[in-house]
């Protein structure tokens, strides 16, 4: 696709002038509602930046939302089926493990269970469940029931 050309060329030209590539694509503007998180389209994009960025001799890291969503149980939009497909070629996953609480429902930013189990979502196996990094809030947010919004906790 001509999209994707653009954007491998475009991220192969920030890498040898900069150095480095930080990207954040806004994924829940791409996601189609009867394809999972990444559709083809775009594991074969992702594909095609690690690919670039290896040849630079630089590490491909995909930031990724949590597998299970927080206070359902459900599942989230990137699942096992997506971490098979893009481990071979992604050398590692930032598995956003925070944010579990918010104003709406207080209580811890990341229980243990749930990160655990975000894990396990991705891979239930251990081949490629080193490649995961969690993501840990090292900020205090206090969200009481009786508040609205958060106060930091000094």
């Amino acid at each position: 696709m001509k999209i994707q050309q653009v954007e491998v060329k475009a991220a192969d030209r920030l890498v040898q002038e900069r150095g480095l590539l930080v990207t954040d694509p806004q994924w829940r503007h791409i996601v189609r509602e009867e394809k999972s998180f990444c559709p083809h389209e775009l594991v074969h994009l992702v594909t095609h930046l690690c690919e670039t960025l290896k040849a630079g001799k630089l590490t491909c890291v995909l930031v990724i939302p949590p597998a299970v969503t927080p206070g359902s149980g459900q599942s989230g939009m990137f699942g096992w089926e997506d971490f098979e497909k893009l481990a071979p070629v992604v050398d590692a996953f930032s598995l956003m493990t925070y944010d579990y609480s918010g104003p709406g429902r207080p209580g811890p930013s990341a229980p243990l269970a749930w990160v655990r189990e975000c894990v396990l979502q991705l891979a239930p196996h251990s081949e490629w469940r080193h490649k995961i990094l969690l993501g840990i809030n090292l900020y205090g947010l206090d969200f009481s029931s009786w508040a609205a919004g958060a106060r930091s906790i000094h």
